[in-house]
């Protein structure tokens, strides 16, 4: 029989380095997935003589962001996992052995619902300590079946994340009570770093003449997965409802759509009034050059726990059209940003873009806006490296709730 570890308490053995292995990591990028990327980031380059770094691939696609990974030398395991419930043993099995032979120090798991309890069952028992992390606030499931399988499920889940011994973190408040219920937990907001966002003038040039925008027109951009919850198709209808009810402003905005998934060729459908204002670009590696190029961020998800991307537009000095089902006011750390519920009309949504592209933000503003962003929270360098410090290294747990 296996010794009983607490792996919260466990100290780690002085000298040699520690081994973090990072799960969550999706065929999509969203702010999940930029979040375990900033994180390995970091800690290769500014940590490499504490942590050997390590991102799990269990997906069928690929994860994305790979090559960004191997630029780093940040080493990705590739695990072949069956799918489905009746192969459920065999994976926890092939979860197990793959944990004990690896024998990681640490290892971030980081949830978008309570399904990812499915790691912790496979690390019972291991000297390993766990960081269980809440990225969402709400929970999309397409079909009947899909919901039937996982509330039938949901007792049994909540009993794995209530009794194993873990740290408890989340994006915001929201996220984690919504995860975590009554238990205390960490809050850990995701984190920039500013100076990658920082306008550049040069690159906003160039990047408009590529994609064929004048250089006054004003810019919409929405960057996120082209699935129900980021709620793109809403974004294009309320662009498209702008040029009918002021059709002076044809050739003068633009919508330009970052992303990839399921609706993608829907939305190609529904932007055919306006095509030649709306670009389409994929799913894309350069956001902050993106950023620099447009002048507002088109936020309208149906659910949020703390959207990265907002952050990553308040560093750039854009102005944000967010819906006020996704606000988290602890986020908003610039101003200027307009809030219309999803239950407003698309008039309202409109007459806000309209407003929005009379008070275009200036290039002194933005770059503000970017220097606020550098002494707030959300300035990575900071809220990261405690973590790192606290809880990676330390012995911090979450019998006492922490900000970071």
């Amino acid at each position: 029989m296996k010794e009983q570890v607490d792996p919260i308490t466990t100290q780690f053995s002085p000298g040699g380095k520690k081994s973090i292995l990072f799960i969550g990591m999706t065929s999509n990028r969203g702010g999940t997935e930029t979040f375990i990327f900033n994180m390995a980031k970091l800690l290769q380059q500014n940590f490499n003589q504490e942590f050997d770094v390590y991102i799990l691939d269990d997906t069928r696609q690929g994860i994305s962001m790979k090559s960004d990974f191997v630029q780093l030398d940040i080493k990705i395991i590739k695990l072949n996992l069956p799918f489905g419930r009746r192969n459920h043993f065999r994976k926890n099995r092939i979860l197990k052995s793959f944990f004990e032979e690896r024998a990681f120090d640490l290892v971030h798991i980081n949830a978008n619902s309570l399904a990812s309890v499915a790691y912790l069952g496979a690390l019972k028992d291991l000297r390993t300590k766990i960081i269980f992390h809440s990225h969402n606030t709400s929970l999309n499931l397409n079909n009947l079946t899909q919901k039937i399988l996982y509330y039938g499920r949901m007792p049994h889940f909540r009993h794995i994340l209530d009794h194993s011994n873990l740290i408890k973190v989340a994006a915001s408040d929201a996220a984690g009570k919504w995860m975590f219920h009554d238990k205390q937990f960490i809050v850990l907001p995701n984190g920039v770093n500013p100076k990658d966002y920082k306008i550049n003038l040069d690159t906003r040039s160039s990047m408009r003449k590529s994609l064929g925008i004048p250089e006054d027109a004003s810019v919409f951009l929405f960057v996120g997965r082209l699935e129900f919850q980021k709620y793109p198709d809403f974004g294009v209808t309320a662009f498209n409802d702008l040029l009918v009810r002021f059709p002076t402003l044809q050739g003068k905005v633009f919508l330009v759509m970052v992303g990839g998934g399921s609706l993608d060729g829907f939305l190609h459908t529904l932007s055919t009034p306006n095509k030649q204002y709306i670009k389409f670009l994929g799913v894309r590696r350069d956001v902050p050059n993106l950023m620099s190029m447009a002048d507002f961020l088109l936020l309208p998800s149906r659910f949020e726990a703390m959207p990265f991307v907002a952050i990553e537009a308040q560093a750039s000095g854009m102005k944000i059209l967010q819906s006020a089902e996704s606000r988290n006011t602890k986020g908003e750390i610039t101003e200027g940003h307009d809030f219309p519920s999803l239950r407003d009309s698309l008039s309202v949504w409109s007459t806000f873009m309209k407003k929005m592209i009379d008070q275009r933000p200036s290039v002194l503003s933005r770059k503000r806006d970017n220097e606020l962003i550098q002494k707030s929270p959300y300035n990575m360098s900071v809220g990261f490296v405690r973590f790192i410090n606290e809880v990676y290294l330390g012995t911090i747990s979450t019998e006492k709730e922490t900000n970071f």
